[in-house]
């Protein structure tokens, strides 16, 4: 029998059919959004609030809310015993800086201070004025005035031939220095303490030299400073005692300062060269000393000789301590 035809064996076990799936469940979508209906009233945006005050913090151990102290008026208090102009210049910033920050809400301490800075400075500065002016005029006068290595030089009483007898021995007498203001001259040596100098005018044609010279190379005649004062004009310009007794002649320089009335009583004998050359010798022996004092003028010419002895005349001073 053919295969094709055979019946199915009924005691054969059933085919096992796996049950179905569950259905699929999707999640629910989201509700559609709703926009709300436009609000009528307009958007107004807010003002910006005003920049936050910011305020330095007290300094260390500084009770809250105490105003700061401007330090430069405390400088300028400070200053006003020591450089009256640099307390008046930060007296006045002070006052400025409180001034200006209490305006804008940031007061701060020293008004007090800086004031009396002011006030002491501007007196520090006037006394400074006062104490120009005194110095000043002192020295356009001439007077208190010394040569290096001398003190302070005082005007003294008239200098007569017969007064010099009575100068302490310990006296120190001296030329100013008044003639180094002289217009025309300039100083062309210094008196570096001997009593020695030297000035030659502008154009060049003249020196006059200022010299202190002790005695004791001149005849000195005891008690009689007017001989001895003629000696020593005879050894300045190498002359003849008889030409000195024949020529000098006396005068009377200046005392003390410029606009000072006493006088120191002097000789005074002029020369002349072959060459058209002029000069002259003012000379002062002070015997109780032991020492003289003497200008020399010597010019190219007569004219400027003129012009030099005449501001010998009007500017050499002799002063006493």
């Amino acid at each position: 029998m053919n295969d094709e035809h055979a019946t199915p064996d009924s005691s054969a076990p059933a085919p096992i059919v796996p049950p179905p799936p569950p259905p699929y469940l999707e999640a629910p979508s989201p509700a559609p959004y709703v926009a709300g209906p436009p609000s009528s009233a307009p958007y107004v945006a807010a003002p910006p609030s005003p920049a936050p005050y910011l305020i330095a913090p007290p300094a260390p151990g500084a009770p809250a809310g105490i105003r700061p102290l401007n330090v430069l008026a405390v400088i300028s208090l400070v200053s006003a015993f020591f450089v009256s102009v640099a307390a008046v210049v930060t007296g006045h910033i002070a006052l400025s800086q409180i001034k200006r920050r209490t305006a804008q809400g940031r007061p701060e301490q020293g008004r007090g201070l800086a004031v009396a800075g002011l006030v002491i400075g501007y007196v520090g500065v006037a006394a400074g004025i006062a104490g120009l002016c005194v110095v000043l005029v002192v020295a356009l006068s001439g007077g208190f005035r010394a040569l290096p290595g001398i003190s302070a030089l005082a005007p003294a009483p008239d200098l007569t031939f017969e007064a010099g007898q009575s100068l302490d021995p310990t006296s120190d007498i001296a030329f100013t220095d008044d003639f180094s203001h002289q217009p025309g001259f300039t100083e062309s040596k210094k008196d570096w303490g001997d009593g020695d100098s030297q000035y030659t005018s502008a154009d060049g044609k003249c020196t006059v030299d200022f010299s202190k010279t002790p005695l004791n190379s001149v005849q000195v005649v005891k008690g009689d400073d007017q001989a001895t004062s003629d000696n020593l004009l005879a050894m300045l310009q190498n002359a003849s005692y008889s030409d000195v007794a024949k020529f000098a002649d006396s005068g009377a320089l200046i005392q003390g300062s410029l606009y000072s009335s006493s006088t120191v009583d002097v000789r005074t004998m002029g020369w002349s060269g072959a060459d058209g050359t002029q000069g002259a010798t003012v000379a002062r022996a002070f015997t109780a000393l032991d020492y003289g004092l003497a200008v020399q003028i010597s010019c190219a010419d007569d004219a400027s000789m003129q012009t030099a002895s005449r501001d010998v005349w009007a500017s050499a001073v002799i002063a006493t301590q």
